[in-house]
């Protein structure tokens, strides 16, 4: 009997076999092939378990991965969902945009319908408006070149007013010059018309550098032998002088008609005769005094000096009494006056009266020039122009100009009338240390860094340059007339100079260290 099996598999875990029996001719044979046959069945059997093991695996992950699709389905039903409603807010919006859009033409055609009527309407009145803006102009430039003209007619004004006033001063100079002049000439004529007085008395000096004369009007003089200008003349004599000599110790005795002999000493000692300030902390003179200036009419003695870059003072003593005249002064700032007590910001290094005495003239490290009423102190005018320290002023015997020496190597000339530079005389090599007007005239001499002392013009134009010097030259002076110059400096020679042709007349060195200990011996 042979045996047939057949297999159904289902999806519902059942299996079906089907097993045909048929007939065999052996039974032995048919047992023994039944068993191999069972064997096999049972074999593929269990290899159809465990494909069913391996199918029923593969279910399981098939169902996994269609539960994560159908959650991945639900999420892109989702995102579908919004995209949908996204997709319809932004055609509602498109569709909102193009009627803005076609509002916006519309809007846009209209302004600028509106603008083509406006332009054509400004362009109607545009040549009205340039004409008028045109016209404005001109008015505005014609009322700005009046408003300058004014100015320039002011300022011609003021310049012409500060003219007349000088020329109305140089004419009372002028007067007064030449009153003066006559009245000189006057005495002069009388002088030469009335008869000369004898002499009487003719002698020398023992060092024969001096002559003295006397006569009938009873003047005993002193003259220099070398030059035969005046020295000295001696009065106390009530009648004519007969005798006239000297004693061998150089005394000069004189013999008169009054009945009187008389002695003469004629090298005068320098006797001390006041101290302003006492050199402590109670002084009125707060540290260093670097100028001095007397009054013309010999009464007064203003200082200059103060600390450095901290304050700049300016004395004026009583010469005859010794006290403090004036040692503040007034100002006038913001609209208030004040006294102050430092009249320049720093050291105060030059000091000058007026020839009338009416100002005072001081200059300083605060690089001004600035000028006072000596009378009630008050500011009357600054001059602003040096790039250094100021070191010296002086003033024009017309009273109307001033000269400032100054370390930065120039002279300036200021007009003290009008205010304001007249002049800035600029070829010194170093500074400028001093500075003097020489009487009446338009020249000043001055001494500078570069071993230079020299006579200048006002203008500019030089006049005469002192040699000699070798080195820093510190101070020069001018006796009136012009005739003598001085000079000292760093080389510490005293040095004197013809001021009509620049020659040297005399040096006086520094006195030896011998020459020292005899004179502190005597």
């Amino acid at each position: 009997t042979s045996i047939r099996c057949f297999f159904f598999f289902s999806v519902h875990k059942v299996i079906i076999l089907w097993i045909d029996y048929r007939d065999c001719s052996n039974p032995n044979d048919k047992n023994e092939g039944l068993k191999q046959a069972v064997e096999a069945k049972k074999k593929e059997l269990a290899a159809a378990q465990k494909q069913v093991g391996d199918l029923k695996t593969q279910l399981d992950a098939a169902k996994q991965k269609l539960t994560a699709a159908q959650a991945l389905l639900g999420k892109a039903t989702q995102v579908k969902d919004a995209a949908e409603k996204t997709k319809k807010d932004v055609d509602t919006k498109v569709q909102a945009a193009d009627k803005a859009k076609a509002d916006a033409d519309k809007a846009f055609s209209t302004a600028t319908n509106t603008k083509n009527k406006a332009v054509s309407t400004a362009k109607s009145k545009e040549k009205p408006f340039n004409d008028t803006k045109a016209a404005y102009d001109a008015a505005k430039l014609a009322k700005s070149n009046a408003a300058n003209a004014l100015n320039a007619a002011m300022n011609s004004k003021q310049r012409a007013d500060g003219k007349l006033a000088a020329m109305k001063q140089a004419y009372a100079d002028a007067q007064a010059a030449k009153k003066s002049a006559d009245d000189a000439l006057n005495k002069a004529k009388q002088q030469a018309g009335a008869p000369a007085k004898p002499l009487f008395a003719v002698t020398f000096s023992n060092d024969s550098t001096t002559v003295v004369t006397a006569g009938e009007d009873g003047i005993v003089n002193l003259w220099s032998a070398g030059n035969g200008q005046s020295i000295d003349k001696l009065l106390g004599h009530g009648g004519a002088v007969r005798k006239a000599g000297f004693t061998a110790d150089g005394a000069l005795w004189t013999g008169s008609a009054d009945q009187h002999a008389v002695s003469w000493n004629t090298s005068p000692e320098w006797k001390l005769v006041r101290t302003f300030g006492t050199g402590d902390e109670k002084s009125v003179l707060v540290d260093r005094v670097l100028s001095l200036a007397f009054s013309h009419d010999d009464k007064r003695l203003a200082t200059g000096g103060g600390s450095p870059s901290r304050s700049g003072q300016i004395v004026v003593f009583d010469i005859e009494s010794g006290n403090v005249a004036r040692k503040s002064w007034i100002v006038e700032s913001a609209g208030k006056t004040r006294e102050v007590e430092d009249p320049h910001s720093d050291t105060v290094f030059g000091l000058e009266f007026s020839y009338d005495d009416k100002y005072l003239a001081s200059c300083g490290a605060d690089k001004f020039v600035k000028t006072w009423s000596v009378a009630d102190g008050k500011f009357v005018r600054a001059f602003e122009g040096h790039t250094h320290h100021v070191l010296d002023v002086s003033w024009r015997a017309n009273g109307r100009t001033l000269a400032s020496a100054g370390a930065d190597n120039v002279v300036k000339v200021w007009n003290f009338v009008a205010g304001g530079q007249l002049k800035t005389i600029s070829n010194y090599k170093k500074e400028v240390t001093s500075i003097e007007y020489i009487g009446v005239t338009d020249q000043m001499v001055t001494s500078s860094g570069d071993k230079q002392v020299r006579t200048v013009r006002d203008n500019g134009g030089n006049v005469r340059s002192y040699g000699g010097a070798t080195d820093f030259m510190y101070h020069v002076a001018a006796t009136p007339d012009g005739k003598i110059v001085v000079g000292g400096g760093l080389d510490s020679v005293l040095r004197v100079w013809n001021g009509t042709n620049g020659q040297t007349i005399a040096n006086f060195a520094a006195p030896k260290e011998d020459e020292k200990k005899q004179a502190n011996a005597k």
